[in-house]
């Protein structure tokens, strides 16, 4: 059976990995999160796949009135999106 399940959170990690009456227990669990994620993602591994224990990203671009508004945008994507 293969399905995909769209939640999150450090609860979600747990339903996941261990089941609930709605959602059974999953083989892998993948994406990124926040502290709490990726330590809820450390207490499973092992019982379940993770893809890797990253926590979140976060960027911040500094610009001024004379930046060209098309390369702030497409720095806003993130490190290997330009």
């Amino acid at each position: 059976m293969e399905e995909v399940y769209r939640v999150g959170g450090a609860q979600a990690i747990a339903a996941l990995a261990y089941g609930t009456e709605s959602i059974p227990a999953v083989d892998v669990i993948t994406g990124p999160g926040n502290l709490y994620v990726t330590l809820a993602k450390k207490a499973v591994y092992g019982l379940v796949g993770i893809d890797s224990l990253a926590g979140p990203s976060e960027v911040l671009v500094i610009a001024d009135h004379s930046a060209q508004p098309q390369q702030v945008a497409a720095d806003l994507l993130g490190p290997g999106r330009t």
